[in-house]
């Protein structure tokens, strides 16, 4: 099992600024295989979810993982790239 950090986009206007999205790094680590990120993001249903992975060595900075959460709250056409409706994503927002 891993764990979750939250993710805040960078500072947004303000028709930007009131968005119903929460963002978070998921990150697993293990001795017997590569280490495993993913860009989560849910809204404040928790009806929709979003999900970009990272694999091994390709974990994304902090900085990155900011500038993917704006993009979501700004690009629609981007944020439908990356919704998913695998039925393990909200097990991984548990209580957040």
């Amino acid at each position: 099992m891993g764990w979750l950090m939250p993710v805040t986009p960078r500072k947004l206007s303000r028709k930007h600024s009131r968005h119903p999205w929460t963002f978070a790094v998921y990150t697993e680590m293990s001795s017997d295989r590569p280490d495993y990120n993913a860009f989560l993001f849910r809204d404040s249903e928790r009806s929709i979810y979003g999900i970009r992975e990272y694999h091994g060595d390709e974990k994304p900075h902090h900085d990155k993982l900011r500038d993917l959460a704006t993009k979501v709250v700004t690009d629609k056409e981007f944020r439908k790239q990356l919704i998913s409706d695998d039925p393990g994503l909200p097990e991984l927002w548990q209580g957040r």
